[in-house]
């Protein structure tokens, strides 16, 4: 029986440290069927593989040495245009984060397009980002996870040309 217990424990913490909230996960699972949607994970082992790379380029090897640190990075966007996709998917969703404890970080208000940055703290230190794009024909979430500083998190994503990594601009020029 307290093979069971350690057993299940750790498979516990095994999925509370996948790194994607459950609000996302719900998300992708109700579009990943849909010929619109478009998911893509970059997993934490490959982004600790590339923070390995030594470089004589003070920049590069900062965002390389900040890439071993993060968990993962997974990207969900959906066209608006969709027949099964309705606004109050989005509310639900933003409802859904909420509940999980997102605290936010940012909201940018661009004439069609609403950005929101939400973030999770972990003992005094980032240890999840939402970036929620809501466009007019698109809907993007941006889910990082790990140990993030949002400095370098915006230079990773400009490098990555991660759809939606163009607002992380404003963040940047937020904390500047």
């Amino acid at each position: 029986m307290k093979t069971y217990i350690i057993l299940f424990s750790l498979l516990l913490a095994g999925l509370t440290s996948f790194g994607q909230s459950q609000a996302v996960m719900d998300f992708h699972n109700k579009y990943k069927d849909n010929g619109k949607y478009l998911s893509v994970r970059i997993d934490g082992g490959l982004l600790n593989l590339l923070s390995g790379i030594e470089t004589n380029d003070e920049d590069a090897q900062e965002m390389l040495d900040a890439m071993g640190k993060i968990d993962a990075i997974n990207v969900h966007s959906i066209d608006r245009d969709e027949d099964d996709f309705q606004d109050s998917d989005i509310d639900r969703f933003k409802r859904d984060v909420k509940k999980e404890k997102y605290d936010e970080l940012m909201i940018v208000r661009d004439g069609d397009t609403d950005v929101d940055f939400l973030i999770k703290e972990k003992k005094g230190k980032i240890s999840d980002l939402l970036l929620v794009v809501d466009e007019p024909d698109e809907f993007v979430i941006v889910n990082i996870s790990g140990e993030i500083d949002m400095k370098t998190i915006a230079k990773i994503t400009d490098n990555l040309d991660i759809k939606g990594s163009e607002h992380m601009d404003k963040l940047k020029d937020k904390q500047n």
